[in-house]
């Protein structure tokens, strides 16, 4: 009796596992996801290198998808109101763009940007 309660817990907390590492997983593309657990992107279960910078960016656009932010925002929070201009914020964009080809992390004049996800 004891053997079977313990398979059946060990059943349960794997499920249990699985499913928290499915709610940390954000799915930028068709091939490609973001670990906020783990702050890694994969592509096709294999990692794709980034800046601290970078991945600082694309964490907080992953924690906050389909949502306006603006350049004052990321300035805030990323760079900590450091003084730093958007051409800063735009060439850091461009190289997540560069290394997550199907991104759909779009730029909104004068504003910030928007990481559109879709929902499954």
């Amino acid at each position: 009796m004891g053997v079977k309660r313990t398979l059946k817990l060990s059943s349960i907390n794997n499920s249990i596992q699985e499913e928290k590492a499915i709610e940390n997983l954000v799915k930028i593309s068709t091939f490609i996801c973001y670990d906020i657990e783990k702050q890694t992107v994969f592509e096709n279960n294999i990692p794709i290198k980034f800046t601290k910078k970078e991945l600082e960016l694309l964490d907080y656009f992953c924690k906050s998808p389909n949502q306006n932010i603006s350049y004052d925002t990321l300035i805030k929070i990323i760079w900590n109101d450091k003084d730093i201009s958007h051409s800063t914020i735009r060439d850091i964009i461009s190289r997540i763009k560069k290394k997550i080809k199907n991104i759909d992390l779009e730029n909104i004049n004068n504003f910030g940007y928007i990481l559109h996800l879709q929902s499954e």
